[in-house]
């Protein structure tokens, strides 16, 4: 199938439902009187009525599988990109930053190590 025949036939159509749907969860939301799923709903439906190109389910499944937790090796395979380095150019503002946790695994070995000793450790300096 040609690339504008499945935009045309399956897409567009696809993405169309998808702002329908959105739009009802947004009045069920209202009349519920839960502001914050209409308001969400609304901006979701809202995004999708100025249109979505096709190219962004693309985007959106590549930021699913790194909120995921997959590596980039996983990303890039998934994605077909030829190395590592593409994957991380595009995509590499996407995975957490792992300097906190960096530093927690460092300080759960090397804490202890630099605790100062309590009396109870010390030796004894009478024999």
């Amino acid at each position: 199938m040609r690339r504008t025949t499945f935009v045309r036939l399956v897409w567009a159509p696809t993405v169309r439902a998808a702002e329908a749907a959105l739009r009802k969860q947004e009045a069920e939301a209202h009349a519920s009187q839960r502001k914050e799923d209409a308001e969400r709903a609304a901006a979701a439906a809202d995004r999708l009525a100025g249109g979505v190109d096709f190219h962004e389910l693309r985007h959106y499944y590549a930021s699913l599988l790194i909120f995921a937790g997959e590596s980039v090796k996983v990303v890039q395979a998934r994605l077909g990109h030829k190395s590592a380095v593409e994957t991380l150019d595009t995509y590499g503002h996407l995975w957490p930053d792992t300097e906190d946790a960096t530093r927690a695994a460092v300080d759960t070995v090397l804490g202890k190590a630099l605790e100062p000793e309590t009396a109870q450790e010390r030796p004894s300096a009478t024999v």
